[in-house]
Order: structure tokens, then sequence, then C-alpha cells
């Protein structure tokens, strides 16, 4: 009687070789799915994460355009030589910088885990990689020049002014008060006024910004928010 292939010690041993790379192939596969699912999951904590950081940011902007806009009517008054320079001018106009703090943890966060890869929306791919790239590169940028500025200009009145005393205010910082003769040599001062000049002009654009920023935030918001519930969907 002839033999089978089938009961050979070759047959067994190819079919042993075949069922092996087949569970290991399969495991392999099996461990793929779930490392996406696990970086799925990740990518939509992380992109909750962000709309909280999304928040603080948008607070910080706004109540830094209000801070900067303020400093810039201080600045006026005390360019203004029809106006007699106040100790409140003076520390709010002069003694003023806003220093950016970004919120950008969770945003780090993902790019390290790689999770930001599973975004399925390339527009907010695009979005977020620029929001929190070029716009908080000049944000930064902007904020180092207000810091530079002003520490120039402290300086300055620093060295050509001599200040009576310190007062504490009513949020408990201290102010430099300055006698009435010291504030009209200080509104009077060309030298000053050109630095004024030139912190109201790099806070314009500091201020344009932080506006646009808020507009690029809400499309940011909008977009993930999209792409949060495409998930749900899809579960």
């Amino acid at each position: 009687m002839k033999k089978s292939i089938l009961n050979t010690s070759a047959f067994r041993y190819i079919f042993e070789i075949i069922v092996i790379v087949f569970s290991v192939t399969l495991s392999f596969y099996i461990q793929d799915v779930l490392n996406d699912r696990e970086k799925i999951e990740l990518k939509n904590i992380g992109l909750k994460a962000v709309l909280s950081d999304l928040e603080k940011d948008k607070e910080f902007y706004s109540g830094g355009i209000s801070r900067m806009k303020g400093t810039q009517a201080n600045i006026d008054s005390l360019t203004n030589k029809n106006i007699i320079a106040t100790n409140k001018m003076v520390e709010s106009g002069a003694r003023r910088y806003f220093g950016f703090v970004g919120q950008d943890r969770n945003y780090n966060s993902m790019i390290s885990t790689g999770s930001i890869e599973f975004i399925s929306n390339k527009d907010l791919t695009e979005i977020i990689h620029l929001y929190y790239g070029r716009s908080y590169d000049l944000m930064k940028d902007f904020s180092q020049q207000d810091e530079k500025y002003f520490n120039e200009i402290e300086k300055y009145i620093n060295s050509n002014f001599e200040a009576d005393n310190l007062k504490l205010n009513e949020y408990d910082y201290y102010n430099f008060i300055y006698s009435p003769s010291i504030l009209k040599k200080i509104g009077a001062d060309k030298t000053l006024r050109n630095m004024l000049f030139q912190k109201k002009w790099s806070n314009h654009w500091y201020i344009k910004q932080m506006s646009g920023a808020l507009q690029r935030l809400d499309k940011l918001k909008r977009l993930i928010e999209i792409e949060l519930e495409l998930e749900l969907e899809i579960d």
C-alpha cells in the first residue's frame, strides 16, 4: 500500500513550521492592534487634556491683552507733554512687562508617547503643531523683547531719577515713589520718551499676536472636539 504524504515526517515538520510562523505572525498582529488601540486611547486622553490647557491659554491671553493695553494707556499719559506724570503712570507704564507662560505639557506628552500620530484629521494635525510651534515661538520672542525693554527702561530710570521711597500698594507690591519735581523731569525726558515709544510699539505686535492666538485657539478647540466625537461614534 502506497504511503500517504500526510503521514511523512517531512510533512509534519513543514506543517509545524507553518503553524509556528502563523502563530508568531498572529501574535505580532494582535500586539500591533492592541498597541494601536492603546495609542488611540492615549491620543483621546491627551486631546482632552489639551482642551483644558487651551482654556488656561485663553484666560492667559485675554488677561495679557487687557494688561498690556493698560500699560499702553499709561505710556500714552507719560509721553503726553500736556499731562503731568504721576507715580502710578511710571509704575504701570514704565515698570511693567508681560512674560509668556504657555501650557504645552500635555501636547509635549503626546509627542513623546507618539499618540499624536494617531490623530485622524489632517487639519487638526497641522494646526496643533502650528499652534504649539510657531505661535508659541513668536509669543516667547515678543515676551523676551518686552522684558528687554523693561530692563533697559528700569536701568535708565534708576540711573537718572532718584526715588524718595518705596510704598506697598493694594496688591502688597512695592511701588517707587518720586517727588513732584522728579516726576516733572521724568515726563520731560526725551530719551525715556523714545524708550517708552519703543516699548509701546513692541507691545502693539505682542497684542496682535495674542489676539491671533485666541482665534487659532478657538479653531483648534473645535477640531479637537470633532476628533473626539468621531472616536465616540466609532466606539
